[in-house]
């Protein structure tokens, strides 16, 4: 009987060794091939994911500055438009336009940053729309309202806006160069 066991434990302990060799085997080659996979993903997202990234913030940026009354206002001025009540509706228009267009952006950029964006055009549709209440007898006293309006905020929401996307979009090249 205890030859029989010795010959078991003979046989049970190359097999085990070999069976515990093959398991770290087995593990070294799987964590590399996940590694691998993890730096094709990688070069994904810095190849085809950070340029729509990069992308969507210019466009917010753009619509940023677009709605910024010195731009806005000017954009305007060129428009024939006959009276200051066609001037606020149109005014608000090309803002919804605008935001409508580049709604799709949201999902490239954070939250916070979204929700910035979205506050800015809110608050630029309130000085308009104030602007008009307060002053709509000529085009002249209608841009300078809104200019008054716009220039009594401490830290605009546009600029706000423009600084949040400026960090963001620092940040996520930074991170992104530094991998």
């Amino acid at each position: 009987m205890n030859q029989g066991i010795i010959t078991v434990f003979l046989v049970l302990i190359p097999a085990l060794i070999v069976f515990i060799t093959a398991l770290f085997v087995l593990k070294s080659m799987n964590e590399r091939h996940i590694n691998e996979i993890r730096l094709l993903r990688n070069e994904d997202i810095k190849n085809n994911f950070l340029p729509l990234k990069i992308q969507a913030y210019e466009r917010l940026a753009l619509f940023l500055e677009r709605m910024a009354p010195e731009q806005l206002l000017t954009k305007m001025s060129k428009e024939n438009i006959d009276n200051v009540s066609s001037l606020h509706q149109y005014m608000l228009d090309v803002l919804r336009q605008e935001y409508e267009y580049n709604m799709s952006q949201q999902i490239y950029v954070s939250r916070k940053a979204w929700l910035s964006v979205v506050s800015a055009k809110e608050e630029m549709i309130q000085i308009i729309n104030q602007a008009y209440n307060e002053a709509h007898d000529t085009y002249s006293e209608f841009a300078i309202k809104i200019f008054e309006l716009y220039l009594q905020k401490d830290y605009p929401a546009i600029k706000k806006s423009l600084d949040l996307l400026r960090n963001e979009l620092n940040k996520e090249v930074f991170h992104l160069a530094i991998k």
